[in-house]
């Protein structure tokens, strides 16, 4: 899984940058191998002014699909990143599972129609 991990607003720093690798990593666990890039994007929107302005969104790109977005803001970074992290296991998981249950149907309807239009003996 490749990671690429942008701030704007504020300078990045290398534990802030291993902190997101880490959680990402961690949180997406066994199916991070379904994901081929994942975009990190860190802002503080505010600037020095402070406030509820920290964002963090993550776009897991894979395989067959628009990519699953997850975006959340809080008045830490670290906060923000653990959110978000969180929630993109079970946003990938969906979106996997409904892709998977997609694929299913498509395999069977020609077998399912196949058998529909045969003509069997009175």
């Amino acid at each position: 899984m490749h990671v690429d991990i942008k701030s704007q607003g504020f300078e990045m720093t290398p534990a802030l940058r291993n902190y997101t690798l880490q959680r990402l990593q961690s949180s997406l666990g066994r199916i991070r191998d379904r994901a081929r890039h994942v975009s990190v994007h860190l802002s503080d929107e505010n600037g020095p002014r402070g406030g509820v302005d920290k964002r963090c969104l993550v776009a897991i790109h894979i395989a067959g699909g628009a990519p699953v977005v997850i975006e959340d803001t809080r008045e830490d970074m670290y906060s923000a990143i653990d959110r978000v992290s969180k929630r993109a296991m079970n946003s990938l998981m969906r979106r996997l599972s409904r892709t998977h249950a997609r694929r299913g149907r498509e395999s069977r309807r020609p077998v399912m129609d196949a058998l529909a239009n045969t003509d069997e003996p009175a």
